[in-house]
Parts: C-alpha cells; sequence; structure tokens
C-alpha cells in the first residue's frame, strides 16, 4: 500500500472584498461632507443660533456653565466650546457640531443593514443625504441634530445588541441613551415611543393576558385624568391698591377657571439650581432662611405653597394654592400607576409555578437565543450594572457642569421636566395641529405617503411575526420598531403644545427609515420573476426585455410630468389677463394623473399589475425626489435667510450679517484689530456678533444720555428708536431689517371667527374662551381653502406658485434694526453721509 500524506486543513478568514455597495457609501460620505460643509457661514445666525452660539462661547471664554431648561441641555453648548477651543470661534464653527451630526446621520444607516436589508439601508442613507429638513437642521445650531443622531444610535445598538448579544452595543446604548438625555427634552417623548414598544412586545410574548391588564390600567387611567375634579383657580383682579378682589362674571358670580398642572411661575422656580447651588436650605440659629434649597423649590412646585398663589394663566389672574399633587387627577393616576406597578413585578417575577418558576422565566425559556426577551433578561448582569452606571455618570457629569452645581443631578430631571410640562400649556409658536403635515406636504411629500404607508404596513408585519410565533429576532423586529418610531413621533409632536420647523427632523428622520424599508419590500414585490407568459406572447420575457419597457415606461411618465410642468407653470403666473392665475389648472391637474394612470394601465398589461405598481413607485419616487432635492438646494443655499421657506419661519435678515461684517472692516480699518468702541441695546442677537470688541457697551432700552465722543457705532433694535432720539445726534443712521418671518397667517394657519349667539354676543365656554368657527372660504389661507376645495382654481395657482417657486402669499413682515456710525464711514455701510437727518435708509 503506499501512503497518502494527510493534509493538512488551515482555517482561512474570508477576505474583505471592497464591493459597489462600499462605493456608494464612501461617495454618499464625500457628498454629506460637501454639501454639509459648503457655505455653511454663508447666512446670519438665527435668534436661537445666537443664543447657543454665545452660551457656547462663555463658556470657551472660562466664564461657566449653568444649565437652564429654557435653553434645553448642556450638550451643545460644551460641544460648541470645544470646536472653539480647536478652531476658533466664528459662524463656521458655531454650526459646526450641526453639521458633524448630520453628516453622521446621513452614514448610521451603514450599521442597520444586517436588519434592515442592505438596500434599504443605502436607500435611508441616500434619502437622507437630499432630505430638504435633515440638511437644513444639520446645518443649523440647534439641539435637535444631535439629539435625532442619539435617538437612532439607541435603535441601533438595541436591534444590534438583540442580534450579536455583545456587550459594546449595551454599552453603545447607554452612552447615546445618556448624551440624548443631555442634549435636550425631546428625550421624554422618545423614551415614551421607545418604552412603549418594548413593553408590548414584550408583555405579548410573556402572556397576552396581561395585555388585558394593560388595557384597563389605561383606561382607569384615562377615566380619572379626564373625570376626577379639576384643580380650579380663582379669577382674580388687581385693584388700585395691589390687592386682588375677585372678577365676577355678567350675573355677579364669582369665576373659577382649571389650572395648569404646574404654571409658568412654578416652572420658573424650579427650572434650574441657581447660583446658591444647593440641595437643602440653609436657615439662621432663628430659623430663618438663609438661603433656599433646590428641594424646597421642588416641594412648593409639586405640593403647593401659600407663598405662590397668583398664577398668569392664557392672559387671565388666577388665585389659589397650586401644586403637581394638588391636582386630584394627577395624584389618582399617580397612585394607581403604583399598584399597577407592583402588581406586573408581582405577576411576572414573583408569582412561581409548581415548578418554580416565574412567568418571566417561563418566556425567556420559550424565546429563540437572539431575541428580545433573552436580549432584555440578560441586563441583570454586571454588564447591564455597568452601562447603567455609565449612563448616570453622562448625565450627573453635564447636568452638575462638571461637578461645579451638584443641585444639577436632580434638576437635571425635575427642572427640565417640570419646566416643558409648563410650556405644554403655553405652546410656544402657537402652531395649529396640522403643522407638521403641512410641512412633510412642502418638503417631504414622498414621505407624506410612502412613509405613512410604510408605517401602517410595519405594524402589519411585526402582528403577523407574532401572531405566527416566530422567534423575535432583531431583523423581524426592526420594521415594527420603526413604524412605532414613526407613529409614535407623529403623533406625539402633532400633540406636543410647542411646535417649530427644526422639531420636524424628530418626525422626518424615522418616516425616512420606515418608508426605505415599505418602498424595498414592494419592490422586491414586484420585480420577482414572472415565469409565466403575458397577453399571448409566445415566452416569458426576458430581464433585458423587462429592463427595456421599465426605462420605456418611466421615460414617459418624465416627458409626461416636464411636459406638465411646463403648462403648470404658465398656469400659475399672474397676469393681468389671470390675476389670480389660470381658471383651468384643475383640469390641467386632472389630465396630467389620467394620463399617468393610463401609462402605469398600459404598462401592467404587458407585464402585469405587480410590476406595474413597482414602476409607479419607482415613477413617483424619482419625481418626488427630484423636488425634494430641489427643495433642499434652494432651502438651504438660496433662501437660507429668507423666509419665503416654512423650515426658515423667523430669521435674521442678510443685512445683519452684512452690517457686521461692515463694522468689523471699519474696526480693522481704524484701530487694527476688534477696538472700535460700539454700543448696543438689550437685543440678544448683539451679544453673538460684539463678543469681540474690546470697548463695548450694552444699554436697555433707554440709553443714560448722549452717546460719548469716542462712541462710533450704535446698534438699536426698533422698539427702542422713540426713547434715545435725542442721544444720537451726530451720527448717521441706517435702517434695515433685524428679523423677518413667513407669512404664515395666510399661508396654512386656518383662518375663524367668534361663534356669536342670536343677541349678536360671542358664545363662551365653560373656560371662559371665546367659541371660534370657521371663518368664510374666501378669508380662510391657503392650505385651508385647499382643503375645504382641492379644485378651485385660485388656491391651486396659489398653492403651485408656493410650491415651485416659493412665492407666498403674502408679503413678508420683519423687525427693523438702526445702526448708527459717525458720518466718516457712513460709505462704508452705503449710507449718504451729508445729511444726518435723512429719512432711513434700507438696503
Amino acid at each position: 500500500m503506499v501512503a497518502t500524506p494527510q493534509r493538512k486543513v488551515v482555517a482561512v478568514s474570508p477576505r474583505r472584498v471592497f464591493t459597489v455597495e462600499h462605493l456608494a457609501y464612501v461617495a454618499l460620505a464625500a457628498l454629506s461632507v460637501f454639501v454639509h460643509m459648503w457655505a455653511l457661514d454663508g447666512r446670519a445666525l438665527h435668534h436661537d443660533e445666537t443664543i447657543h452660539a454665545f452660551y457656547s462661547w462663555t463658556l470657551y471664554n472660562g466664564q461657566g456653565y449653568l444649565h437652564d431648561p429654557l435653553t434645553h441641555g448642556p450638550f451643545l453648548y460644551y460641544w460648541t466650546a470645544l470646536q472653539y477651543m480647536l478652531f476658533g470661534d466664528s459662524e463656521f464653527t458655531a454650526r459646526l457640531g450641526a453639521a458633524l451630526f448630520g453628516i453622521a446621520l446621513t452614514l448610521l444607516p451603514w450599521l442597520m443593514r444586517s436588519d434592515l436589508g442592505k438596500g434599504t439601508a443605502l436607500l435611508t442613507a441616500t434619502y437622507l443625504l437630499i432630505s430638504p429638513v435633515a440638511l437644513y437642521v444639520g446645518r443649523f445650531i440647534r439641539h435637535d441634530i444631535f439629539a435625532v443622531t442619539w435617538e437612532l444610535l439607541c435603535l441601533i445598538a438595541i436591534l444590534r445588541y438583540v442580534a450579536t448579544r455583545r456587550v459594546r452595543w449595551l454599552y453603545t446604548f447607554a452612552a447615546a441613551f445618556a448624551l440624548m438625555y443631555v442634549t435636550i427634552e425631546t428625550s421624554y417623548l422618545f423614551t415614551l415611543t421607545l418604552g412603549t414598544f418594548i413593553i408590548l412586545v414584550t408583555l405579548w410574548q410573556v402572556n397576552r393576558r396581561l395585555l388585558i391588564a394593560l388595557g384597563l390600567y389605561a383606561l382607569l387611567a384615562v377615566g380619572m385624568l379626564k373625570f376626577l375634579p379639576a384643580h380650579n383657580g380663582l379669577v382674580v383682579t388687581q385693584g388700585a391698591d395691589g390687592q386682588y378682589v375677585p372678577t365676577l362674571d355678567a350675573q355677579g358670580q364669582q369665576q373659577w377657571l382649571p389650572l395648569p398642572l404646574v404654571t409658568e411661575q412654578q416652572a420658573l422656580v424650579v427650572r434650574h439650581q441657581g447660583m446658591d447651588d444647593l440641595l437643602f436650605s440653609k436657615t439662621g440659629p432663628n430659623g430663618e432662611m438663609i438661603a433656599e434649597g433646590y428641594f424646597s423649590k421642588l416641594n412648593k412646585t409639586l405640593f403647593g405653597s401659600d407663598t405662590l398663589t397668583i398664577h398668569k394663566v392664557n392672559n387671565q389672574t388666577l388665585q389659589g394654592e397650586n401644586g403637581v399633587f394638588l391636582h386630584a387627577n394627577i395624584t389618582g393616576v399617580t397612585v394607581l400607576s403604583v399598584i399597577f406597578l407592583a402588581l406586573m413585578i408581582w405577576l411576572i417575577w414573583l408569582r412561581r409555578n409548581a415548578e418554580r418558576q416565574s412567568m418571566w422565566q417561563r418566556a425567556v425559556q420559550r424565546a429563540g437565543p437572539r431575541t428580545l426577551l433573552p436580549a432584555l433578561n440578560s441586563l441583570w448582569s454586571i454588564h447591564g450594572a455597568l452601562a447603567l452606571g455609565l449612563a448616570f455618570v453622562i448625565y450627573a457629569l453635564f447636568f452638575t457642569s462638571f461637578g461645579t452645581h451638584p443641585a444639577g443631578v436632580v434638576s437635571g430631571i425635575t427642572g427640565s421636566l417640570l419646566y416643558w410640562v409648563a410650556q405644554h400649556d403655553v405652546q410656544r409658536g402657537g402652531q395649529p395641529q396640522h403643522y407638521y403635515m403641512v410641512q412633510l406636504l412642502v418638503y417631504e411629500p414622498l414621505l407624506l405617503t410612502v412613509g405613512i404607508g410604510s408605517m401602517l404596513a410595519g405594524f402589519g408585519h411585526l402582528a403577523v411575526q407574532i401572531k405566527r410565533g416566530a422567534a423575535l429576532t432583531a431583523r423581524r423586529m426592526a420594521p415594527g420598531l420603526l413604524g412605532w418610531w414613526a407613529g409614535g413621533s407623529v403623533a406625539l409632536y402633532t400633540w406636543a403644545g410647542e411646535k417649530m420647523p427644526w422639531i420636524t427632523l424628530h418626525i422626518v428622520v424615522p418616516l425616512t427609515f420606515i418608508a426605505a424599508w415599505g418602498a424595498m419590500v414592494v419592490l422586491r414585490w414586484a420585480f420577482r420573476p414572472v415565469g409565466r407568459r403575458l397577453f399571448g406572447a409566445q415566452a416569458a420575457p426576458t430581464p433585458r426585455q423587462e429592463r427595456r419597457l421599465l426605462l420605456a415606461y418611466l421615460g414617459a411618465f418624465v416627458l409626461v410630468a416636464l411636459f406638465g410642468l411646463i403648462q403648470l407653470t404658465r398656469a400659475f403666473v399672474v397676469s393681468p389677463e389671470a390675476p389670480t392665475g389660470s381658471a383651468s389648472t384643475p383640469w390641467l391637474v386632472f389630465s396630467l394623473l389620467l394620463i399617468w394612470l393610463a401609462l402605469t394601465a398600459a404598462y401592467g398589461m404587458w407585464h402585469g399589475p405587480r410590476r406595474a405598481i413597482g414602476g409607479l413607485l419607482i415613477a413617483v419616487g424619482l419625481l418626488w425626489g427630484a423636488y425634494s432635492f430641489r427643495s433642499a438646494w434652494r432651502l438651504n443655499y438660496q433662501n437660507g435667510d429668507i423666509p419665503v421657506e416654512m423650515m426658515v419661519y423667523v430669521q435674521s435678515s442678510p443685512d445683519v450679517r452684512r452690517v457686521m461684517l461692515d463694522l468689523s472692516a471699519i474696526s480693522v480699518a481704524e484701530t487694527g484689530r476688534m477696538e472700535l468702541p460700539i454700543m448696543y441695546d438689550n437685543e440678544q442677537i448683539w451679544k453673538w456678533y460684539v463678543r469681540n470688541y474690546t470697548f463695548k457697551s450694552e444699554f436697555s432700552g433707554a440709553m443714560a444720555g448722549p452717546a460719548a465722543e469716542n462712541i462710533q457705532a450704535i446698534l438699536m433694535i426698533d422698539s427702542n428708536w422713540n426713547a434715545n432720539t435725542g442721544n444720537v445726534q451726530g451720527f448717521v443712521e441706517g435702517r434695515f431689517p433685524l428679523r423677518w418671518w413667513f407669512p404664515e397667517q395666510e399661508f396654512y394657519r386656518f383662518a375663524t371667527m367668534a361663534k356669536i349667539d342670536a343677541n349678536g354676543v360671542p358664545l363662551k365656554d365653560r373656560d371662559g374662551q371665546t367659541v371660534m368657527e370657521p371663518a368664510p372660504f374666501e378669508q380662510d389661507s391657503t392650505i385651508g381653502r385647499f382643503i375645504r376645495r382641492p379644485y378651485d382654481a385660485k388656491t391651486l395657482n396659489e398653492l403651485g406658485r408656493y410650491l415651485l417657486f416659493r412665492q407666498p402669499p403674502a408679503q413678508l413682515s420683519s423687525v427693523d434694526f438702526k445702526v448708527y456710525v459717525r458720518p466718516r464711514y457712513a460709505y462704508m455701510l452705503g449710507l449718504p453721509a451729508n445729511n444726518t437727518q435723512n429719512p432711513a435708509q434700507v438696503r
């Protein structure tokens, strides 16, 4: 026999191959850097941006930081201060942090390829790159771009931990969750959304009967909130002697109205810990209060105080002791919640069967090894404790200003939560309930349709998986989780009292993920191999034939769209013959829809309905994607400081930046550095723009007297002009827009009017508010008229002019400022120097 030599088998690790997918992400990364960084300092800082940029600058200059929920969480300020330290302070570096996080947000879908699929992740990243809302907020120094990035990283960490059980994802979640909390108070809404999803899915898998108990608890809680008696305050009026007396109604009776859960005055008490920085009060030898501690302030807000009994609510004055737990419904729900939580703990973890196993242990054993329940069960470990500790350390460091204000460890939660509960009733911005739907219509129409539909499909996908008893792996859970995130965001931010354009990002990002998932599901279904002949063909179509016919269909669809765009552009134009645009616009829109449907039907006749649905989705995606790209370009690079854009809302005008650059040039030319003596009033925006001037002085309202001879420039908002007319003699003045804003009343707010009874008296509701009803059709806004009569030609033309050309239905309004300079500098600002009494100049 011939001996056969034994072969040694060596394990070879798989080679990492650079694929087309990798190339696509590299291209996306390069494009994302470009679009986020290009002309980042090309517009003046928004009012809110100047607040964030200036407080970051004071921190950078060693003046410290004290958390105040009014300006949200501390992360942005420390991050921006770090950038100032590395790269200097400027408008570019102020926005640099937002741009970096915008880039990261665009590329984070890469980490979800295993859970969503490579195509879905790539499609998501591509859309985030061109999304008008994501790009605008990603170049805007506010907290939202940071918060949404942390939110997404939390979801990624959850899915990756469930799928891999690697502890690095557990620590990633802990760090991201804590950083989200120290960024902005929207973290509470995200926690509610994420928490309800995990609770519902967990209870379903542990024991479905627990969901019945949860439903009963929810019904009881809603009933208590709705039907338990409200905590009222007496309506009063302050007399000439300073005393408050009851305000009587028409029948001579005292009026009582509900007090809010937390009034604005109470919110101010717990808003931050104050510079005394005490957790507990200090008293003197006779018991007198020397300094009030934070716990004492918190106690007054939670349980009431006889020293704070006058509250301003909805332009009325109410008298009465108020506290969170003086409201019977809140106390009732709190007690109910404690009882329900104790019952759930007993049923799930403490109650044992004959085998000495708890309900939780049995559920974990039934679940698959890489599913949600075992992942949750693994949190009871040393790694779970360390992750919790990591989250707390991050939270405590930021809210205590790295140990300098210890009371922040409490006020970080209580101050933030209670202050923004009060702001819910204040409703900053005063936007209507449909505000975000209009934002999506204007900027993200693809998400408004595909996203909403995919969100419902995601719910259905998760329900089917659970009903089948399939192991709830990360890949099976991801669509439901993303759909819940999207649906919860739409619902909660629509409900929340404060509505602002930048908050739209919290809706856009989850809708983008679930829309990409839904689109890929439809496309995979639509373009599966047919394997059969259609309409008498000799054989099934080859892939090449299918591609050709699809391209032909898409080409025809786009050509019709281009033709329709040309015709609509002509129809929208206002002329003496057509002062409101063409009357044939509704018929033109209807004809375009019919042609598109006919094209789709013809395509379906050749290749079947599935192909037709897939082709239609691609065609609509291409058209609306092109619209979104154009909207993103105009919003960010053309109209970024011009509020013809709803997202811009209210903005510092371009003149602010030009004037401040001119003054800087004057200062450098005259003194060689920023030493031009300058005065400015109490307008917040000036603090940022004059931060580097050596000789600067601030005044509030009226100046103390005429400007000194050495003062070379004065900046003043319009509300202070009249009070300082005699103090600016010898200066040349120029008038410019300081802030201007979008005509929201004429475009999207629903016009209302007071409802009148038979005697012509306005009706009042039980809270004393005037009952309103819709105004006549002609007086309504563009969106209001479009909802009431979508076929009205004038309304369609008005809406079309805005969507295509950003022509609002009314003029922009503004608050103006004046710059006063010595005559020898007037020419540098384009002002006439020969007449100091010359009327205000506007450029």
